[in-house]
């Protein structure tokens, strides 16, 4: 892959398939075209109200192609994006919040409530007005880092672990060397809405030119996401290793 970053690969993807599915869940279809729109205007609309600097901001929502878009945009305004699952419990994720020290935090998740830093709903910022500076105007990331995301380190704890810009662009690499997930497939991510590793995988499906499918077995483990790899019709699944072994015997 060519391009030096995320935001440079999702604007060429945009140019060379604009209207092509890549990213297809309960809300539609989203081309690459609107995706790269809605992260311009989410980056556009975080310079006004933060202003330039590494904030960190957070991320929160079931909605794949939502946080997809929210995230790609945070990265593009030249912060730090944090995704946060909202499928964990809710004072494992205040206290992520707290821990990140978040700028801002944007979601549609009703539960949050605290000391967890400034919120702002996820729509405002997708819905916000295109922006006016040139695309060569988003600052780019000094440090190359890109993404902080909460993984676990024990079955009580957390850990906080930064995600390089390139690891998107090295999966991208991988996924298309595969000839499994590139245009014209589905590929299904698990856990795609704002857990840190799925949304890597999800952006790095769209670069390569799949249509990145989120799937999100919920509570029911396993069990649930049989029904949901046959309902969604992929070609190719993206599974944390902790779920693969349940899915191979269910």
């Amino acid at each position: 892959m060519p391009s030096t970053s995320t935001s440079d690969a999702l604007r060429h993807l945009a140019t060379v398939q604009p209207d092509a599915p890549a990213v297809a869940g309960p809300e539609g279809e989203f081309g690459a075209r609107r995706l790269d729109q809605a992260a311009d205007r989410v980056a556009g609309w975080l310079l006004e109200r933060l202003g330039p600097g590494r904030h960190r901001v957070g991320v929160c929502t079931a909605s794949g192609a939502g946080a997809l878009a929210a995230l790609a945009g945070v990265v593009r305004s030249g912060k730090i994006a944090v995704p946060l699952d909202p499928s964990c419990p809710l004072l494992l994720l205040r206290l992520m919040a707290q821990d990140a020290s978040l700028s801002l935090l944007l979601t549609d998740f009703p539960g949050f409530s605290g000391p967890v830093g400034p919120l702002a709903r996820l729509d405002e910022a997708l819905g916000a007005p295109p922006p006016s500076r040139p695309a060569s105007a988003f600052p780019p990331a000094p440090d190359g880092i890109a993404r902080l995301g909460y993984v676990a380190s024990s079955p009580l704890g957390m850990r906080a672990v930064a995600w390089p810009d390139a690891s998107v662009l090295r999966w991208a690499d991988a996924f298309s060397g595969s000839g499994l997930v590139g245009p014209g497939r589905r590929c299904g991510v698990v856990g795609a809405g704002s857990s840190p590793v799925g949304s890597e995988r999800t952006l790095a499906a769209v670069l390569a030119g799949a249509a990145a499918v989120p799937l999100d077995p919920g509570r029911e483990g396993a069990d649930a996401l049989g029904e949901l790899v046959a309902r969604a019709g992929v070609d190719s699944l993206v599974i944390p290793p902790s779920l693969l072994r349940r899915l191979v015997l269910v």
